[in-house]
């Protein structure tokens, strides 16, 4: 027999020879954790309430009649009086009243749980040894060598276990046969022996499978999890849904889910100044587990928005809280160390992937930790959020709903509709106007389109399509561009390529029935970090395409709004770009240089290729407006002040670069000439090696003007240039 399994128990030695309901009761009695699940199978919702501090409110709600603040929460225990007679005598279960028999629950915010050794233990291999009844501290199960260890330490109160090895651990790993919880464990499920298979079922499974909401709600507050799989690889609402309660399997899947309780709020008119105050003051929007409706908790819960970033962070003095929710350890030479508790709370300097693309955060003295193992103290919304019932994002149903009541304003608003009264115009109109209000907000807080394949949401690919019909939309686009603003497509515009109509929301223009929507979306902005002399700032820069230069035009601030009015800070300017990184997260509301679409013909084109081949075509036509000419000609130089590749720009900045080639060469030459050089043997050697380099640049960039100025009318577009720049080292840009 291996000596890492126990010996056959009394219990699975009843099962063996068909004494069924012996082991059950054997298996019963003494188990609370069991007793749990048995209560949740027998629909024992009151004993369980009493038992873990909860009782009813007068309107059917849960109250909490254990508010402590400490981590350990003390419950009463669950016994059960030993009788195999009966099936399912809901008496056999009890609550004790003893306040000695009060033990803690083991979740994500307690350290450790108490253990008590069930067998005599000997290893030595581990040299770790232990008898019956010694008591350990339990930080964490794990899968370790196809096992299942606990890993634990000594319970000094019980006296410690007995150690072979001459230095002192302060963490052992030992076999979880071995152990007995004396707490409550949350998420807890039967182990696998030799003659019975774990189901692999948490309480909160068997309770979704019978459709006890009670019992439900209550795991749910006490934090059992909704995502954990049993043997079949269903989940607890899983279950719900197999036993043909939806409802119920809805709930439980949407259970704390911030994002889902704020779409959910769209339902309703009435709900708009809700959204509203959520939105303004970072209030997160809570759900009635019974009756299942939307509201702001009492006293609202402060939520953030978008993922977190530590330059963010340090910028706008936001301190990101994280708890520790799993105890991280790691195992060396089959020795255990635990670097950080369940229920632990540090505050994180960065964030950042590993080679195998596992996140993790990095707090004090460059320590890690996964971000599996936590979760935040204050809660985010996530902005890639979608609705698995709707497939639609927060912002897809409040444009939605925006446009739904626009739509009744103006069905209203025509003659020959007399049952309709002032008042219900007016309420109508304060509706579209909160509609609106809801969705800027939603852009400003971070959310956006940006990763839609829709040209009349995604705000780059509504640029290069207005590019592509911009014959009576320019004046529009050039105001957007020039103000720095997000253009929006008409929802009302119906003949997508109808030359003769502006399907782009006017700045200029409002009426009754559109409340215009601003939303700063700066042209080629990107975020930047600037790491010099032990220093990381964050900045935000426009940069010109200007390749083959050394040192590319870097124009930033530190703040969007600095950037906007040209504020712009010196370091920037004089910044060495080897000290300046692209950050990995960069802004979504922006214009970014190059984004590209799938062109008609085959090939992709940015904004600026289609305005190119614009202007081209105007040239040639000989009679073309001057206004519209103009008008082209000032966003394509604006595009490329802000960054995008165009072909006439490189081959014109290749003359540039090889004047700047010839200054340098001919300065080194001069110096080989002078006093202080001749007879420096090391300083000659330095400076031919510099002449040398610039002799390979002018030979790059003389390759490089050459392929440019073989390319065909076809090719002379974004793509097609920075490949060729890339290829010779000259295309001068920042890089991530």
């Amino acid at each position: 027999m291996d000596k890492q399994d126990p010996p056959c128990s009394p219990i699975d030695y009843a099962y063996m020879k068909e004494h069924n309901k012996l082991g059950d009761a054997m298996d019963l009695f003494g188990n609370h954790n069991l007793l749990v699940i048995e209560c949740c199978k027998r629909g024992l919702s009151n004993l369980l309430l009493n038992a873990f501090g909860f009782s009813f409110n007068n309107d059917g709600t849960l109250r909490d009649d254990i508010l402590n603040d400490n981590n350990q929460r003390k419950v009463k225990l669950i016994a059960f009086n030993f009788n195999i007679t009966s099936e399912d005598n809901d008496n056999d279960i009890y609550v004790e009243s003893s306040i000695q028999d009060r033990r803690a629950l083991f979740n994500t915010s307690c350290h450790k749980t108490t253990l008590i050794a069930i067998q005599d233990h000997e290893d030595k291999n581990s040299q770790v040894n232990f008898c019956k009844g010694d008591r350990f501290f339990g930080y964490k199960q794990i899968n370790y060598l196809n096992k299942i260890y606990w890993i634990v330490s000594h319970c000094i109160k019980n006296g410690p276990a007995k150690i072979l090895k001459k230095q002192d651990l302060e963490y052992m790993l030992v076999p979880e046969c071995y152990l007995e919880p004396l707490d409550y464990i949350v998420n807890w499920t039967r182990s696998s022996t030799k003659v019975r298979k774990s189901d692999q079922n948490t309480a909160l499974h068997i309770a979704a499978k019978y459709g006890n909401r009670t019992i439900v709600e209550l795991l749910l507050k006490l934090g059992w999890s909704t995502k954990l799989k049993n043997a079949k690889g269903m989940t607890p609402g899983d279950m719900a849904r197999s036993a043909k309660n939806l409802t119920l399997g809805e709930k439980i899947d949407f259970y704390g889910m911030n994002e889902k309780n704020l779409f959910d709020a769209f339902e309703l008119i009435e709900n708009q100044n809700m959204i509203i105050n959520s939105l303004r003051n970072g209030y997160a929007i809570e759900r009635d587990f019974y009756t299942g409706k939307v509201a702001l908790g009492l006293p609202p819960k402060t939520i953030r928005f978008g993922p977190y970033v530590a330059s963010d962070a340090k910028n706008k003095g936001i301190v990101e809280k994280i708890s520790v929710i799993e105890a991280h350890h790691v195992i060396k030479a089959n020795n255990v160390k635990i670097l950080k508790k369940r229920g632990d709370v540090f505050d994180a300097r960065a964030k950042s992937i590993n080679k195998k693309g596992i996140p993790f955060y990095i707090y004090n003295d460059k320590k890690i930790i996964p971000v599996s193992l936590t979760e935040m103290v204050i809660p985010r919304y996530k902005f890639e959020w979608i609705d698995r019932i709707n497939n639609m994002t927060i912002l897809d149903m409040a444009e939605m709903k925006a446009e739904e009541y626009t739509k009744q304003l103006k069905l209203i608003a025509k003659p020959g509709i007399p049952s309709v009264t002032k008042e219900d115009s007016s309420s109508i109109y304060e509706t579209v106007k909160r509609a609106n209000n809801i969705v800027q907000l939603l852009y400003l807080k971070g959310w956006s389109h940006y990763t839609s394949h829709d040209h009349k949401k995604n705000h780059n690919l509504l640029l290069i399509y207005a590019m592509q019909y911009i014959e009576n939309c320019h004046e529009t686009l050039l105001d957007y561009l020039n103000r720095g603003m997000m253009i929006r497509y008409k929802p009302d515009f119906d003949n997508e390529g109808d030359l003769y109509r502006n399907f782009l929301y006017n700045l200029k223009d409002k009426n009754e029935y559109n409340q215009i929507i601003s939303i700063p979306c700066p042209v080629g902005m990107q975020k930047v970090i600037y790491k010099h002399a032990n220093t990381c700032e964050m900045y935000f820069v426009f940069e010109t395409f200007e390749p083959f230069k050394l040192k590319p035009v870097i124009r930033g601030a530190k703040s969007q709004e600095d950037l906007k009015i040209e504020k712009y800070d010196e370091r920037i300017k004089s910044a060495q770009t080897k000290f300046l990184k692209l950050d990995k997260i960069q802004p979504n509301m922006c214009y970014a240089p190059d984004y590209c679409m799938q062109g008609t013909s085959g090939g992709t084109l940015t904004a600026l290729d289609v305005i190119n081949r614009k202007i081209e075509c105007l040239e040639k036509v000989g009679m073309a407006p001057k206004a519209q000419l103009k008008n082209y000609r000032l966003i394509r130089a604006l595009l490329i002040d802000r960054g995008w590749a165009d072909w006439e720009t490189a081959l014109s900045k290749a003359e540039d670069g090889l004047v700047e080639v010839k200054k340098k060469m001919d300065g080194y030459t001069r110096l080989l000439s002078t006093e202080s050089i001749v007879g420096n043997p090391e300083k000659i050697a330095n400076l031919q090696k510099m002449i040398d380099a610039a002799k390979r640049r002018n030979c790059r960039i003389e390759a490089a003007k050459s392929e440019l100025m073989e390319l065909n009318v076809k090719d002379k577009v974004a793509h097609r240039i920075i490949r060729i720049l890339q290829r010779h080292a000259l295309l001068n840009r920042l890089k991530s």
